[in-house]
Order: C-alpha cells, then structure tokens, then sequence
C-alpha cells in the first residue's frame, strides 16, 4: 500500500538549517541541491516547509 506524505510543517529555525544545509551540499557537490521536508499524511495539516514552495 502506497502511503500519502505533505510537506512537513518545520519551525523558522529548521527551515533555517535546511537551507544551510542545502548551500554546504551545493558548495560540496558543485551544483544546485535541494531539501524537501514531508509527513506521512494522517497526522496534522502542514502548510509547505519555505514560503517560496507556497502556491506551486
């Protein structure tokens, strides 16, 4: 059975330390990386984790 996920609702300071982490793997990497936090649907509404995936 295929399980459903949402965005994760994360605190400012967690969106905060995704975002540093996604610049330390793009200066490691040498390209564009990103983070994408999820839930497992059924536990509470989430709005999306960074406020520039709002609205997609």
């Amino acid at each position: 059975m295929m399980q459903q996920y949402r965005f994760a609702e994360l605190s400012e300071g967690a969106i905060d330390e995704v975002q540093q982490l996604e610049t330390r793997l793009q200066t490691e990497l040498g390209e564009e990386v990103t983070l994408i936090a999820y839930s497992k649907d059924g536990q509470r509404e989430a709005p999306a984790c960074r406020a520039d995936l709002e609205g997609e």
